[in-house]
């Protein structure tokens, strides 16, 4: 009451969402001692947390309690990114600005910003970033550039594009997507001069032109020979392997009919590839480009698909910049905001039963949003809509068969997943269902205009959106 009431706002709101969010801050001083346990479906991070004060959920008996003169144990419990992005969902719904981490000023957790009237968000908040990474991070400062951020801070790759990603370096690069682009391409591998050692790559890449179609052939099938060399001699593995050769080659070097001794093809094969070689060298600039920027395409596809809002959402649980799915056609895939819906379903029709008695059916509506967390004892979801955050209730066996993860076992025997839970935190969902009070229930008849009501989000282009009902299994 004394903050709420002597000074500005915004610390009582920030006060507010430190408890919401159940950030606790962790310092280098911190003297208490963790544990390590292993939370499903949560980040592998630390979080101080002092095993003596039992959790509400222990139940501890007085008696129960360890003695305090014992040795004590570590532990590391996980942060709940989704207990986060819930809380801050709900501050923004409210009105309240929540601001991305800054590297040379955010501490770990929330801290209020008297001039902006805002709350900036902790470096302990972006994902993959562990306690003692942000010890780090605030023990180096000041940072002048990414270049002098690496040279300071031992970051791995992940942990450099999650902090670019949220918009830690924005007031030192406005250019977020610059930025990021100019990151990834520092990790290329970019080339600055192509020989014959490179055309593997070139054919990769689909660098080469359709002249140099027949070297590239021959390339292939030089690699496809070596692999049959038996004390020095080639011995060709198929009647098409050898067809290629006498159609194209003198036969009388042919030992046997079959096979051809590794010298005299290795003579064969530089006198034919040569002409390759000039072509690489007489084209080396326009190939040398085409090259560079199919590797650096390939690193943003591997690494920073999408953008500045699913960033945000995938780097530290919010959106600053608009959500995703705030220009999708509304009127076309008939979305609602959920907080305009009648509290209680509407009923469209009654159907008449052979007994006299009625069924109901209910009107239908549809929402959209992006997954923030889930509550596998509740059957729940907290989804973030474009309006604000919604918990969807789900049927028991309608949860369980969305947020199963599907793998299937591979010809050498390994496990390979397929697909993970639609309920992961960042996938985008477009529901349709009933409100009932402050829940949402997905929802289906027969004659309705989605025959199941859970559907994943796979693309987004302008207005519109490409989702599917159906999950790897099932196509």
């Amino acid at each position: 009451m004394n903050l709420a009431h002597k000074y500005p706002i915004i610390f009582w709101n920030t006060a507010n969402l430190i408890v919401d969010s159940a950030g606790v801050p962790e310092t280098e001083e911190d003297d208490k001692e963790t544990l390590v346990v292993e939370l499903e479906d949560s980040e592998e991070v630390e979080e101080i947390v002092d095993i003596y004060e039992p959790e509400e959920w222990e139940e501890y008996e007085y008696e129960d309690l360890p003695d305090r003169s014992a040795k004590k144990k570590k532990k590391t419990k996980s942060i709940n990114f989704g207990k986060i992005a819930t809380a801050i969902g709900k501050f923004q719904m409210a009105g309240i600005k929540v601001t991305p981490p800054n590297i040379n000023e955010s501490g770990f957790t929330f801290t209020p910003l008297v001039k902006e009237n805002a709350i900036a968000s902790g470096l302990r908040n972006i994902t993959r970033i562990s306690a003692d990474l942000v010890n780090q991070i605030i023990a180096n400062r000041p940072y002048e550039s990414i270049e002098d951020f690496q040279e300071k801070v031992k970051v791995n790759r992940t942990q450099m594009l999650n902090l670019l990603k949220c918009g830690a370096f924005d007031t030192l690069y406005p250019d977020r997507m610059e930025a990021i682009h100019n990151y990834l391409s520092s990790k290329a591998a970019t080339k600055e001069k192509l020989t014959l050692a490179n055309v593997p790559m070139l054919i990769k890449y689909n660098i080469l032109d359709e002249e140099a179609a027949e070297y590239c052939e021959l390339f292939a099938y030089n690699k496809f020979l070596r692999k049959h060399i038996v004390d020095d001699v080639i011995i060709f593995p198929s009647e098409k392997a050898l067809e290629y050769y006498c159609d194209r080659y003198d036969m009388d070097l042919l030992l046997d009919g079959n096979c051809i001794g590794v010298k005299t093809w290795e003579k064969i094969y530089k006198k034919n590839i040569a002409p390759l070689g000039q072509f690489i060298k007489d084209n080396m600039g326009e190939l040398l480009d085409r090259l560079n920027a199919a590797l650096i395409a390939e690193q943003f596809d591997n690494y920073a698909k999408g953008t500045i809002s699913h960033y945000e959402i995938e780097s530290m649980s919010f959106y600053y910049h608009d959500h995703e799915l705030k220009n999708v056609n509304r009127m076309v895939y008939d979305i609602k905001d959920f907080n305009k819906l009648p509290e209680q379903p509407v009923v469209e029709r009654r159907i008449p039963t052979k007994d006299g008695k009625e069924i109901e059916l209910l009107e239908l509506s549809h929402i959209c949003g992006t997954v923030l967390d889930k509550n596998k004892l509740k059957n729940s979801i907290s989804l973030l809509t474009p309006t604000g955050v919604v918990t969807v209730k789900i049927w028991k066996n309608q949860f369980a068969k969305y947020d199963k993860q599907i793998s299937e076992i591979q010809a050498d025997g390994k496990k390979k997943v397929r697909e993970k839970s639609w309920f992961s935190r960042g996938n985008l969902l477009y529901l349709q269902g009933v409100r009932r009070g402050d829940t949402f229930i997905p929802k289906a008849y027969k004659g309705s205009l989605h025959r199941i009501p859970i559907m994943k989000i796979i693309s987004i282009e302008g207005d519109k959106i490409t989702y599917t009902d159906k999950r790897y299994d099932e196509v």
